[in-house]
């Protein structure tokens, strides 16, 4: 409570702000956010996420059914055919060390069954 510098008597002072717009907003963002996790759930694509170092951050549900399990943090590299894993880890390393995402590079899996999956081009953005 302050004094009201007119009577001196003891007031509170409150401060409304209309919201409206703010809710709104945070309403558009979570219906955005449910369609792209439907958009890329669904997806026949694979889609990852990986960090700087090449670790698996996040995939989607057809990146597990090929690929197999990865545990989070796990090294998604490992799945490259060993045929093409030195050119895709030389690729990535080289976008990094320069601060950039990797140019299109066309490899092998190795399916979750062991076998040789088949050919995949990765962009990343």
């Amino acid at each position: 409570m302050l004094p009201d510098p007119v009577t001196g008597q003891r007031v509170c002072r409150m401060t409304l702000s209309d919201i409206d717009e703010h809710r709104r907003m945070e309403e558009a963002l979570q219906e955005s956010e449910e369609r792209y996790r439907i958009i890329v759930e669904s997806a026949r694509d694979l889609i990852f996420f990986l960090s700087p170092e090449g670790h698996l951050r996040w995939c989607n549900e057809v990146s597990r059914e090929i690929v197999g399990a990865v545990a989070p943090e796990g090294d998604l590299f490992r799945r490259v055919h060993s045929a093409d894993a030195q050119r895709v880890a030389a690729a990535w390393r080289a976008a990094r060390e320069e601060g950039r995402s990797p140019d299109k590079v066309s490899y092998r899996l190795q399916a979750a069954d062991g076998g040789t999956g088949p050919w995949r081009a990765a962009s990343a953005r």
